[in-house]
């Protein structure tokens, strides 16, 4: 597992309804891109804005409305090395890059987008050869920051990339832990 990914895209798609966030009787504010597909029954992938921390917090993403189904909420996406993924912690915490390219969304928004809503996490990667590997958790979740922002996963439920990805995702863990820890 040396492979140099060159491609990983994170995903979160809903598994269970909730109420999305309404001002009134006429404005409709999504909450993820799951909102934004059952509201506008939308099919095309691009950036949309969603409201995960409520009416005054517009936050701009990238929705996948092709893989696998669509409606995932993108939170980190690296293409082609454009964006420098080595930042400081403050940058991991809220969120870096251009959601039209490359970017991370952010660990205050990924706690904002899975406090709401069960989710699922679909993990796509592909190396600088063109070989490509998934993998896909039933639930997936993370705690607020006075909890450490520590990552929850549901069991395997399919992909190329098998059961060994959780091991790198459990490292990702313990990266976050150990910058916070300072």
């Amino acid at each position: 597992r040396d492979t140099v990914l060159h491609s990983v895209t994170l995903f979160v798609a809903v598994l269970v309804l909730a109420a999305s966030v309404r001002v009134d009787s006429q404005s409709f504010l999504p909450i993820d891109c799951d909102d934004v597909y059952r509201h506008d029954n939308t099919s095309s992938s691009g950036v949309y804005i969603i409201y995960p921390g409520g009416p005054t917090t517009p936050l701009h993403v990238y929705c996948d409305m092709d893989t696998n189904g669509g409606r995932w909420t993108v939170f980190q996406r690296r293409m082609d090395g454009t964006e420098n993924f080595y930042r400081p912690w403050k940058h991991y915490k809220t969120g870096f890059g251009n959601v039209a390219g490359e970017y991370w969304l952010g660990l205050e928004n990924i706690f904002l987008l899975t406090m709401r809503k069960k989710n699922e996490l679909q993990v796509d990667m592909e190396d600088w050869a063109g070989g490509k590997a998934s993998a896909q958790y039933s639930s997936f979740s993370i705690d607020s920051e006075n909890a450490g922002y520590r990552l929850h996963f549901g069991s395997f439920t399919g992909g190329a990339a098998g059961e060994d990805y959780r091991v790198a995702l459990g490292r990702l863990a313990l990266k976050v832990k150990r910058w916070m820890d300072g």
